[in-house]
């Protein structure tokens, strides 16, 4: 569980003295300040509140395997990675019905076969349960995104601050080291590339 609040005083600028050099466009460049609070472990029935009505909670959550489980509440569900356990359309299609939170952000994980365009297909069974484009339409639709589910696949996706004084960035790669040929693996010769896709401004990696 993460809980984000933008500190900055309203109508605040600072100015980062690595700005104030001669070859600057004389425009300061305004830095924000973060609070940030991390919960690792809580009780499912009286999870902690948040730290003030202001902040930003983020509920995050993985390798839920097609598994349906009580989350608290939050106003993001950032779930990062193995929806399912078989890669299949239908575990899919049975997590995306689960996620309730206001903004779900959703990235796919190494068990994810059927969001993966790689994925080999070999049989007409295959075809069904493991078509690429089925399964990314149901993160993509127009439904989804009026239910506010957005699916980052190495992009980012911005989500308002609570207060509305800010957009918190999100970047979601699904990208994992090479295990047994699952999906979404990399070799050793890729993570830089990898690395360096990711944008210095993010606040959530």
């Amino acid at each position: 569980m993460l809980d984000l609040q933008d500190a900055t005083p309203p109508g605040s600028i600072q100015l980062d003295e690595s700005d104030s050099d001669d070859d600057s466009d004389g425009e300061p460049e305004a830095s924000v300040d973060v609070n940030v609070e991390v919960t690792m472990e809580y009780d499912i029935d009286f999870p902690p509140p948040k730290p003030g009505p202001e902040w930003t909670r983020f509920v995050c959550i993985s390798d839920s395997h097609g598994q349906r489980f009580r989350v608290p509440q939050g106003d993001v569900l950032l779930h990062a990675g193995d929806l399912t356990r078989r890669g299949k359309i239908s575990e899919i299609r049975s997590t995306v019905a689960s996620l309730r939170h206001p903004y779900k952000i959703v990235i796919a994980g190494n068990h994810d076969r059927a969001l993966d365009p790689t994925t080999p297909i070999e049989t007409l069974k295959q075809s069904r349960e493991l078509d690429h484009a089925t399964a990314l339409n149901l993160f993509t639709s127009p439904q989804a995104r009026a239910s506010n589910i957005h699916y980052l696949n190495c992009e980012t996706f911005q989500i308002p601050s609570v207060d509305g004084r800010k957009s918190w960035k999100v970047y979601g790669s699904p990208w994992t080291p090479w295990y047994r040929g699952l999906s979404f693996n990399y070799k050793k010769d890729m993570a830089q590339e990898i690395v360096g896709d990711i944008p210095s401004d993010a606040d959530i990696v």
